[in-house]
């Protein structure tokens, strides 16, 4: 049983972005320590956080940091350094399985203690949640390092898409981008309702961080981030849109661009949700 699941995670995902002979049904490569990827294009970093393989291939009994993993934590602080593989870039995409900001500490642990198990996933799940606020930090601390620095959040796997602008101590932080599903079902629209409500309304308020969420759907969807290497601009930042996905056609009617060209700088107070 080990072997067919090892396998089929090689065969489906690790073969993403590392070829895998598969061909010998008894072949099964070595399972790679972490499960993350640090990578730089031009002046722009891509770090994509893996908070599953802690569950399974890369599981540490007693791990101080257990959903991210600290042999991963000691990589992600060394990039995100002074003198780390990110320090020349002028903005960073941080990607992972699921947002980083869905629901509130409170929401995610009700509903997980109602039978749905998925949210004991979230990082705003009370087992996570510290290296939640752990890797907010380290984002900021990196973007503020030098002027011009911006840091995107893209996250999905939650059946809907949308964005959400991110602060901290009041002051605009990031920007994030949920996406997908392209072709899997999406909630229909009575969990879509009270999901509305439920990103409208408040939960616990502490330690400065705060999030909108904006234009969420149902509809499925795929994300873009557009970046310009060449933009003569040093101040520009990553373009973050969602597109429809009608049948088997893929249509370029984008649900929201952004930025806009003004960014609130406080949250709104109707529609904020605050974080421990």
């Amino acid at each position: 049983y080990q072997r067919r699941v090892h396998g089929a995670a090689f065969e489906y995902q690790r073969q993403l972005h590392q070829d895998f002979d598969l061909s010998n049904p008894e072949f099964t490569p070595p399972c790679e320590q972490e499960n993350h990827i640090i990578h730089v294009i031009g002046d722009y970093g891509l770090l994509m956080v893996d908070t599953r393989g802690a569950k399974v291939f890369n599981y540490v009994q007693s791990d101080p940091r257990p959903f991210v993993t600290s042999a991963q934590w000691k990589e992600i602080f060394n990039a995100l350094g002074p003198s780390g593989c990110y320090a020349k870039c002028r903005a960073l995409i941080f990607c992972t399985q699921i947002p980083i900001l869905f629901f509130g500490k409170k929401t995610t642990e009700l509903i997980a203690s109602k039978g749905s198990d998925d949210f004991e996933g979230m990082w705003s799940h009370k087992a996570n949640s510290v290296e939640q606020i752990e890797m907010l930090e380290a984002l900021l601390t990196w973007k503020n390092a030098k002027p011009g620095r911006n840091v995107v959040l893209a996250g999905g796997d939650v059946h809907l898409g949308g964005f959400t602008r991110v602060y901290k101590d009041k002051r605009f932080a990031f920007e994030q981008i949920i996406t997908g599903p392209i072709s899997n079902n999406t909630i229909n629209k009575l969990v879509m309702k009270a999901t509305e409500l439920i990103k409208d309304t408040s939960d616990s308020i502490e330690a400065g961080w705060a999030y909108d969420h904006t234009t969420w759907t149902n509809h499925c969807n795929y994300g873009l981030i557009r970046c310009s290497e060449d933009s003569p601009d040093p101040k520009s930042v990553p373009t973050l849109s969602l597109s429809y996905v009608e049948g088997n056609k893929q249509h370029n009617s984008f649900i929201e661009v952004r930025p806009k060209s003004k960014v609130p700088e406080k949250p709104s107070t109707n529609t904020c949700c605050n974080i421990l």
